[in-house]
């Protein structure tokens, strides 16, 4: 789908057939990777807690992670046997300049399987939950830590707001600061209405809109940030004619 940072796919297998082994070749960051070769990534992790396998590329301060996802409500397994090294060293291709090292992982399914094929790039995120690394220790959160208080939905401050919420609009998890939140400001203008609503760095700003309050459509193009971009203003003008129009700002992470 449109912004998706994964995809999914299921093969069903015949009766008598079977296992069946695939094999991917992950290279997150290929320009840096040609550049850089291997200097920057880092051996496959198999994070079992979370039921996938995936590699790492750390450029600078970026991170950009290609993996599978097997576990959860998929249905295939990792094959450890698989081990991709050539004469005892990890990874599959000889550290030669402007060659792109690939991180091979395998993984199999008895009767058939899903799975998802994923990448993420930005800040990095230990505990896998939303929140990155850089927010939660400048607010006093535990990246290692999911649950609770740490968690996406932790909320020390008791204001009401979680922490998944007060990163994506920019308040502080360890303040009530109810009355900082941003609105979707209105005013006139020739023949209609003019919307406008801060950014920040790393966001994806979509304005929608409703006659009935029942049913949101999205309304003109989304504005995605990046980590370049400075704290800013979204706007967008609405100059058609109608009785009456509602409007709400939805705010998530960029893919």
């Amino acid at each position: 789908a449109a912004g998706a940072s994964s995809l999914s796919a299921t093969y069903s297998l015949g009766s008598g057939v079977g296992p069946l082994y695939i094999r991917f070749g992950l290279s997150p960051n290929l320009n840096d990777l040609l550049l850089s070769g291997q200097s920057n990534l880092t051996p496959l992790v198999n994070n079992t807690t979370f039921g996938e396998a995936g590699v790492t590329n750390y450029k600078s301060t970026s991170m950009v992670r290609t993996f599978v996802r097997y576990g959860g409500g998929n249905s295939a397994s990792f094959n450890p046997v698989a081990v991709d090294r050539d004469n005892g060293v990890f990874f599959d291709t000889v550290n030669m300049r402007n060659q792109a090292q690939t991180q091979q992982i395998e993984i199999f399914g008895n009767s058939g399987m899903t799975f998802e094929l994923g990448l993420s790039a930005g800040a990095q995120d230990a505990d896998r939950d939303g929140l990155p690394t850089d927010w939660e220790s400048l607010n006093g959160l535990d990246d290692n830590d999911s649950a609770g208080n740490s968690g996406a939905a932790g909320d020390p401050d008791q204001d009401g707001i979680s922490n998944v919420v007060e990163w994506l609009v920019g308040l502080n998890p360890q303040v009530v600061d109810n009355s900082a939140y941003p609105k979707l400001a209105m005013s006139k203008i020739a023949g209609g209405f003019r919307l406008s609503f801060p950014t920040l760095p790393n966001r994806r700003y979509q304005v929608q809109a409703s006659t009935t309050l029942s049913g949101w459509a999205d309304f003109g193009a989304p504005l995605t940030t990046t980590s370049a971009n400075a704290p800013g203003t979204f706007q967008m003008d609405d100059a058609a004619f109608m009785s009456k129009r509602f409007y709400r700002m939805v705010v998530t992470p960029a893919p």
